[in-house]
Order: C-alpha cells, then structure tokens, then sequence
C-alpha cells in the first residue's frame, strides 16, 4: 500500500493563538492506534520543531508545552490562579520519549481531546481507520480557574 499524508491539527480552546497549528504526518496503513497517532505526532512535532521551523532548543519546550501541560504543572498554577503556558529555560533539546509520555497521560487524563473526522477518540488502544483528507484534531482543553 502506498504512503499518504493526514494533517494533524493542534488547537487550543482559550489560546490567544487563533491560528491552528498543522502537522503533516506520513502513513502506511489506513488502521492505526490512537497511541501511536499521538506518538507518530508529538515525534513530528518534535521534528519541525527542531528542523522545519529552525526554532533553537530553548524555544522548542515551550512550544510543545503547549499542548501537553502536566496534572503537577496544572494543579500548581491552578492554586496561584491561574493555568499559563510554562516557559522553560534549557539548552537541551526535547527528550522524544518523554514528551511521547507526557501526550499520553495528558489524552488519558482527559486535558485534550482527539477528533478523526467528526468522531471524537476516547481510547489510547482505540483502532482508527484514516485515509488521504482525513480530518485530525487534537484540542487542548484549558482548565478554568477555580474549577
């Protein structure tokens, strides 16, 4: 079967960013995992990040904090008011696996949700069929204050 390409669309309910953010992620197969459909995109992300985009490393974490906020960061912010996108300085460069992680947990624990086509995905081992136009959604949920 020949390779296809879906875009994966990053949005963020409460961003000031009104612009959706767009991930080209190369497929072999129609059936994929919800697991790894958000493995095979954070490992994209990580790589436009570092490459495509030619954002230096200091840049790269915040970017993709975005997106994948911790239960620890959320609940700590949370009690001084507000959640904020964290800045983080660092000169490594973004452990692949460990942002893998934090996207997982995150779907897991509900604080974004998955869309494939007008279907919302409620399970990491769920099956999904996509091809060519597929419409992918990641959305970020933002946690109001108080609640």
């Amino acid at each position: 079967m020949p390779a296809f390409t879906i875009e994966i669309e990053s949005r963020t309910l409460g961003s000031r960013e009104e612009t959706p953010r767009s991930t080209l992620l190369e497929l072999l197969e129609e059936r994929i995992s919800v697991s790894d459909l958000i493995r095979r995109t954070v490992e994209e992300q990580v790589r436009e990040l570092l490459a495509k985009q030619r954002l230096d490393e200091q840049k790269a974490h915040p970017a993709l904090e975005r997106q994948y906020l911790t239960v620890q960061e959320i609940a700590g912010q949370a009690q001084q008011g507000a959640v904020r996108f964290p800045f983080t300085h660092t000169k490594q460069a973004p452990d692949v696996q460990v942002e893998v992680q934090k996207a997982l947990q995150a779907f897991a624990s509900g604080r974004y949700l998955i869309f494939v086509g007008k279907q919302q995905v409620k399970h990491l081992d769920e099956e999904i069929t996509v091809e060519m136009g597929t419409r992918v959604i990641f959305l970020r949920l933002m946690p109001l204050v108080g609640g």
